[in-house]
């Protein structure tokens, strides 16, 4: 055999063993492909589904919407924004005064619309579950420092409320820090014996009126 024949069957064993290795190579690529897939398919359904937003306890009313609840009416009246002014009692003497800072001072009518039913009119004042919030999520507090004086105006304690009857109450809160311009109001369905239900108002920092200081 001449050299020039052992060269040629040299090429050819080479050209054999080229193509082996490039079949095992595109084999193998498949099921590494297929491997990561399933790798990630894995990890895909052991992650946890994402949490919804949570949706709000009640759809949020605009100032001017009444709210009804089994026959009880509830209704923003025009409020103000400014400091509350009190009379004080001492020893037969009448002093008037107010409070050293301003309060939203929203006022609420509760209209009993039943025929035949009274309810116990318990002024949210006094429920722990009233609240006004802003955007930026900072809670405030309702006025209830009596030390001063009691406030002149509608504000309510407890009150029966006939049916066809109306009233109206002053709910003073602390007003908001300057740059809240959204405010959440929250009121709790047991002041007016509708235990479970949720009253809630979003309302502009414009809906209150500045008071003219005195």
């Amino acid at each position: 055999m001449t050299r020039r024949m052992h060269l040629l069957v040299a090429l050819i064993v080479l050209e054999g063993f080229i193509c082996s290795v490039a079949c095992t190579v595109r084999n193998a690529k498949p099921k590494e492909e297929n491997k990561e897939a399933a790798e990630a398919d894995k990890t895909k359904k052991t992650q946890p589904d994402p949490k919804p937003a949570p949706k709000p306890e009640v759809e949020p009313k605009k100032p001017d919407e009444p709210t009804i609840l089994d026959g009880i009416k509830v209704e923003l009246l025009p409020s103000v924004e400014g400091r509350i002014e009190t009379t004080v009692f001492l020893k037969g003497l009448v002093a008037k005064g107010s409070t050293k800072t301003d309060f939203c001072q929203l006022r609420v009518r509760v209209t009993n619309q039943s025929e035949t039913n009274l309810i116990n009119y318990s002024s949210w004042r006094f429920d722990k579950n009233t609240k006004m919030t802003d955007e930026f999520n900072n809670t405030y507090s309702l006025w209830s420092d009596t030390s001063i004086g009691a406030p002149v105006g509608d504000y309510l304690g407890n009150k029966r409320l006939d049916p066809g009857m109306s009233l109206i109450d002053t709910l003073p809160f602390e007003a908001p820090i300057d740059k809240a311009k959204d405010l959440m109001i929250r009121l709790s369905g047991e002041s007016i014996e509708r235990a479970g239900a949720a009253i809630v108002y979003r309302i502009p920092r414009s809906f209150f009126a500045k008071m003219t200081p005195r």
